[in-house]
Order: structure tokens, then C-alpha cells, then sequence
């Protein structure tokens, strides 16, 4: 019986990992809130608010994202208001 061979070639210089592809937020209603997600790779990344565009203060969300099994999504619960506010993830 012939075993058969294998032969690996390792080049130099090893090239990089490609770039991790960067996260994008979802937004969609849960119940009487609106639910901010991102894809769970991302983990890494910290969700931002901020109430004036022409403002450069942005703030970490207060509540932090739970992990949705269904979809593989990290979420934040965040209420409605009358207020328009702006979100982005930033990483850490």
C-alpha cells in the first residue's frame, strides 16, 4: 500500500490576516423601545450617542448591549423620545 506525500510550502513574508470587515448598526423596534444591534464579531467596539451632529461630544451608551442568540447580534435597548439622537460604534 502506498502512502501517499504531502508537500507544504510556507512563503515568505507571510502575508496579514484581511481586515476584519467593519460592524454596522441595525436598528429596529422592540416593543415601545427601539433596539440599536450590531453583528457579534464586533466585540471589540463600544456603541456612542450623541444629540447635536454639530457637536463632537459623543458619550457611551449608559446601558450595555446584551448578546441575541437568535441572531447573533449584540443589542442596546434604547427609549424613544422626542429628542433626535445619533448613535455609531467606535472601537476600544
Amino acid at each position: 500500500m502506498k502512502i501517499p506525500l504531502a508537500i507544504y510550502t510556507l512563503q515568505f513574508p507571510i502575508p496579514p490576516p484581511p481586515p476584519r470587515p467593519s460592524p454596522q448598526l441595525s436598528i429596529s423596534r422592540s416593543g415601545v423601545s427601539l433596539a440599536v444591534s450590531w453583528l457579534l464579531p464586533s466585540t471589540s467596539f463600544v456603541l456612542e450617542q450623541n444629540f447635536d451632529l454639530g457637536s463632537t461630544t459623543w458619550t457611551d451608551v449608559p446601558t450595555p448591549p446584551t448578546l441575541n442568540f437568535t441572531n447573533l447580534h449584540y443589542q442596546v435597548a434604547v427609549s424613544p423620545s422626542l429628542v433626535r439622537g445619533f448613535y455609531r460604534l467606535t472601537q476600544q
